[in-house]
């Protein structure tokens, strides 16, 4: 009953590490090491209606605001 216990704790213990690896099918994000005063990477993303696609490259030269955040 013990051992059973301890092997049950153990695995409890490292089953939120196991999948930290692994990414999720379809998951595209890349880490992206950028300093201050750089330019930002190009990415494209839908539009506000999720039709059309936007490049950050198309928009060169025209002010451009990237905002970041979650709402939960």
């Amino acid at each position: 009953m013990r051992v059973m216990m301890i092997v049950l704790l153990l695995l409890a213990a490292t089953m939120p590490v196991a999948g930290q690896d692994k990414k999720k099918k379809g998951d595209l994000r890349r880490e992206v090491s950028i300093k201050e005063g750089d330019a930002a990477p190009n990415f494209t993303i839908k539009d506000a209606d999720g039709k059309n696609s936007v490049k950050l490259s198309e928009l060169k030269g025209k002010p451009v605001v990237l905002i970041f955040g979650s709402c939960t």
